[in-house]
């Protein structure tokens, strides 16, 4: 504990550092010097993964419970946010990636999960993976779909500054938006489509609130994607379907998994 501990505060350290650095170069209209924020924030990514590695394997088995799934998410979003960086100009993702990132971290590192740890076979560790990086490509989404409904509320009012004069330009960052949502609405089909073919128990009664919670964020995404194409929404209709969507998908895992580990501490 103490040495997982030691890495997760220099993690944290990192993760500070980097936005930090980003937060004041895009205030001070600088731009995206993107060295000393990527290093350091792949120096955090890679310290968080032997975290979610010491974590998450034991000799038993996966142990895949409430705040070392949330870890595991919290590393997945640092990572799409600095990919994401890497191909658009929107490093300011970061800003809010890199901070929810160690809040995770840290809440794995100072409590134990109430899971029995498990093996799952191929098509079941396929079906967790495709889930938790759709989590992580929507919370990306819907960060992004805050910051446009905050640029646009801003440019109509003439007060752009500060962070929002990095952004790029509205039309761009509408682009950038549906880009994520397309990936992680695919992400979460594959997911959907892998639990249904390999989780013998996904419509079980213990689990039809996830399933009909999931469904509901899963249709909600292809709502919003055609209503995209073929009626043009956008604006304040594409952030509250996104924050809709993502709250579905939110409360169908992470809330299933604190009502069965923590109130009735089930793993």
């Amino acid at each position: 504990m103490t040495i997982t501990l030691i890495l997760t505060l220099l993690a944290g350290a990192l993760y500070l550092l980097a936005t930090l650095h980003i937060a004041r170069e895009m205030r001070a209209g600088h731009g995206e010097r993107r060295q000393v924020f990527l290093m350091a924030g792949g120096g955090a990514t890679l310290l968080h993964g032997i975290v979610v590695a010491q974590t998450l394997f034991s000799p038993a088995g996966i142990e895949l419970g409430l705040f070392s799934a949330g870890s595991l998410v919290g590393m997945l979003i640092a990572v799409v946010a600095i990919i994401t960086s890497l191909f658009r100009p929107v490093a300011v993702l970061t800003v809010g990636a890199y901070p929810t990132a160690f809040v995770l971290l840290l809440l794995a590192t100072l409590f134990r999960d109430h899971y029995a740890p498990r093996y799952f076979e191929t098509g079941i560790g396929v079906h967790i993976v495709l889930s938790l990086l759709a989590y992580a490509v929507l919370a990306m989404a819907t960060v992004h779909a805050i910051l446009l409904a905050n640029q646009n509320r801003r440019f109509r009012e003439h007060r752009v500054q500060g962070l929002m004069r990095a952004l790029p330009p509205i039309q761009t960052m509408e682009a950038i938006l549906f880009e994520l949502i397309a990936i992680g609405f695919t992400l979460l089909t594959l997911a959907i489509l892998t639990g249904m073919l390999y989780v013998e128990s996904f419509f079980a009664q213990h689990l039809v609130h996830k399933t009909i919670l999931t469904l509901a964020g899963w249709l909600a995404l292809g709502a919003l994607l055609i209503g995209h194409h073929v009626a043009g929404w956008r604006g304040k209709t594409a952030v509250r379907w996104t924050a809709a969507a993502f709250t579905l998908l939110v409360v169908a895992f992470f809330g299933s998994k604190f009502v069965l580990e923590l109130i009735l501490q089930r793993g």
